[in-house]
């Protein structure tokens, strides 16, 4: 950030904003002077012109040469033959600005030509000397005026500035102190409707936001230690090994499941290279560099990413492991965490199938042998079990009975692979049993070979995995409800700081009222100022309670509040809340016209009351002569449309009327009038909106279950 002085700079401002001006003056007397004097020299030409087109008459070239000598009259007169004869006067004796002889030659007189009707032409001269003298005098007094007044402006400024800034010089030193961590330093500007009186009151705002921040800071760092407590006692308590890893690559977490898989205590593996660590020499660049990437894109998964790669234990040996992995934090406290998953059965598994060239009957591992055309030729007893057919049901059917018609390319394409002598490695998909169940498994596909080597065969291994993919989905599952479950309560925090800043704002006002009145009753004020002083109090004392009141009313309905409905009848309610709004308002004409309302609908009567007052009390604030309630009854609900001949709604404000705190009109509401009456309304199953120049209200003829449940007042 750059910080030039602030004094030199409003100085070097005002100082250029003078010099502007002097300049623009300066330039305006030059251009005018010089305008008038340059007219002058042209009027003076103007009159010696016409001199000689008078004189000329009844002369001969160098006759009217001889007088205007006489005249005192510079001139050239060139006759008809084209002889010349030159006027030249021994002194000036028609004013003083002839070009004398050994005039400056720099400055060449100006001429004018006046054309006789005998051909003779006579040019007549006046020199500019005296022009261009007293245009260099007035720059020269202007440039000294110029700097003078630079000068007196440069001083003047500097006084300006200096008691300007004074009160930013004693916001810098408040602020050194609060900085030095002194609690309760504040300005309070004695004029804060002022430029520098906002900036002090923003300054103490800023402040009070400060030390508000801080203590809901140490409150989010317990809840935060809460939570980590939480994921510690599941991270722990998982079977599978969980490592978790900086940005620089050192081991910053380690369960018991760690020490079991690498064989290396949580106190070794604390703070060491995980790559060093966790695997062998000839795969830790890779890895660096996977990290390296997820720290220049910052990427973020919320479900685990899945590898397999090779690990290695504490005592140098290594197994096919596989790796969980996903990030958590933000900035230098992002980790990688990882559940590791020790894969060397599985892999020993295939690669025993890949040694033997017969199927081993007694594996627990669905094994089946078939021809080159798909047809089954061998089926051992972990087939039996998986599959639910037995060898003699099975033997000389095509394999695509077991594989479901969406994946018989499967098939199709790994014959193709073992006609060339090649395998199909080690991958999942689904099978079904005799009764159509799918199951999932993990097939390996090896090509049969006879003693010359020819291919003449497959063999395929298939475990059943659908346990460790339910596992997996599991702990998927556990892991994205564990950062929803974070996310919701990290929402719901926020929403509460959210109310309780607003209802602070609107409760600040009124209580900083009855503050005032209150102090200056303790100073003893006369009797009439003490009355006005205790209706003042009354005044805000109510509206706080007022607010206070539509705060709760929030509160319960978001909290869901019950409904309490029953038959009840629109029509008087609607008319009893316009008697009240004609008490208030004797001035307004107010119309209620329910000859449209057909039927008793059920409702909670209180809540439709409060909801018709506060579309009344609205339209009261707005109207000018009328109000009209209609009601209307079409498709199983009940609409009240409550309209006035006000200004209404400004378009694009429709919805944010009925935001919480808000007031367009600025007259002084809490701004939850409205917010209350569209969560009464969706309380009922209903709505209501604002459209066509009126509020509308729809409700339905018969309450269903509450729909206010939960459901928030926007």
């Amino acid at each position: 950030m750059r910080t030039p002085s602030l004094r030199l700079r409003v100085v070097a401002a005002g100082v250029a904003v003078v010099a502007v001006v002097l300049l623009a003056v300066d330039a305006f007397v030059y251009l005018n002077l010089r305008s008038s004097l340059e007219q002058n020299l042209d009027d003076v030409l103007s009159g010696r012109a016409a001199i000689a087109r008078g004189e000329a008459s009844g002369r001969t070239p160098q006759q009217l040469a001889a007088r205007l000598t006489e005249l005192g009259l510079r001139a050239t007169v060139r006759g008809p033959d084209g002889r010349t004869f030159e006027a030249s006067p021994a002194s000036p004796r028609l004013g003083d600005n002839l070009a004398p002889t050994g005039d400056d030659p720099d400055q060449p007189p100006v001429t004018r030509r006046v054309d006789l009707p005998d051909g003779t032409q006579v040019v007549v001269q006046a020199r500019r000397g005296g022009v261009d003298k007293a245009l260099r005098r007035l720059v020269a007094l202007e440039a000294v005026g110029t700097l003078a007044g630079m000068a007196l402006a440069t001083l003047l400024l500097a006084r300006v500035a200096r008691v300007a800034l004074r009160p930013l010089e004693e916001m810098a030193a408040t602020a050194r102190r609060a900085a030095e961590g002194h609690r309760g330093e504040r300005l309070h500007p004695d004029r804060p409707h002022t430029s520098i009186g906002e900036m002090a009151a923003a300054y103490d705002d800023m402040l009070d936001a400060l030390e508000t921040a801080l203590a809901e800071a140490q409150a989010a760092a317990a809840h935060s230690r809460h939570m980590e407590e939480r994921s510690r006692k599941i991270v722990e308590t998982a079977t599978d090994a969980f490592v978790a890893v900086d940005l620089d690559g050192a081991i910053v977490d380690w369960n018991e499941g760690a020490e079991r898989v690498f064989g290396a205590p949580r106190e070794d593996a604390m703070g060491r290279d995980a790559f060093e660590t966790l695997f062998p020499p000839e795969l830790r660049d890779e890895h660096r560099g996977r990290l390296e990437q997820l720290r220049i894109t910052g990427e973020r998964r919320k479900r685990g990413r899945r590898l397999e790669t090779l690990a290695q234990r504490a005592d140098g040996s290594t197994f096919t492991a596989e790796l969980i992995m996903w990030a958590t934090g933000e900035g230098a406290e992002r980790t990688v965490n990882a559940f590791v998953h020790d894969l060397s059965e599985r892999r020993l598994a295939e690669a025993a199938r890949y040694r033997l060239a017969a199927i081993v009957d007694s594996s627990d591992d669905a094994i089946i042998g078939k021809d080159l055309d798909g047809t089954i030729v061998s089926w051992n007893h972990g087939a039996e079990l998986m599959y639910g057919y037995s060898a003699d049901e099975i033997v000389g059917r095509p394999i695509r009975t077991i594989v479901p018609a969406e994946r018989h390319h499967e098939v199709e394409r790994a014959l193709a692979a073992v006609r060339q002598g090649q395998g199909v490695p080690h991958h999942e998909t689904v099978r079904l049993t005799r009764n159509g169940a799918p199951v999932e498994i993990s097939l390996t596909v090896s090509p049969i070979r006879d003693a010359t080597g020819a291919v003449v065969g497959a063999s395929s291994i298939a475990r059943d995995i659908t346990e460790q993919r339910w596992l997996a989905s599991t702990l998927d599952a556990t892991l994205v409800a564990l950062e929803t479950a974070l996310e919701e309560a990290r929402a719901s925090e926020a929403r509460s700081r959210r109310f309780l800043a607003d209802a602070a704002h609107q409760l600040r006002t009124p209580m900083a009222g009855v503050r005032a009145c209150a102090e200056t009753l303790l100073r003893g004020p006369p009797q009439f100022d003490r009355d006005r002083l205790l209706a003042d109090m009354v005044r805000e004392t109510s509206r706080a309670s007022r607010l206070v009141t539509g705060l709760l009313r929030i509160a319960r309905l978001d909290e869901g509040g019950e409904l309490a409905p029953s038959s009840c009848d629109l029509a008087e309610l609607c008319r009893d809340e316009a008697e009240r709004a004609t008490v208030l308002a004797p001035d307004l004409q107010i119309v209620v016209d329910t000859a449209k309302l057909r039927g008793r609908p059920t409702l909670d009567a209180d809540a439709v009351r409060e909801i018709l007052a506060n579309l009344l009390d609205n339209a009261r604030r707005h109207a000018r002569r009328h109000i009209t309630v209609t009601t209307t009854t079409r498709d199983g609900a009940v609409e009240v449309r409550v309209a006035d001949d006000g200004p209404g709604v400004a378009a694009g404000m429709e919805e944010r009327v009925f935001e919480r705190f808000v007031s367009l009109d600025n007259r002084g509401g809490s701004g939850l009038g409205l917010p209350i009456a569209r969560g009464l309304a969706r309380a009922h199953g209903g709505e209501l909106r604002y459209e066509a120049g009126a509020f509308v209200l729809t409700v339905p003829l018969t309450a269903s279950e509450p729909a206010g449940v939960g459901a928030r007042s926007t």
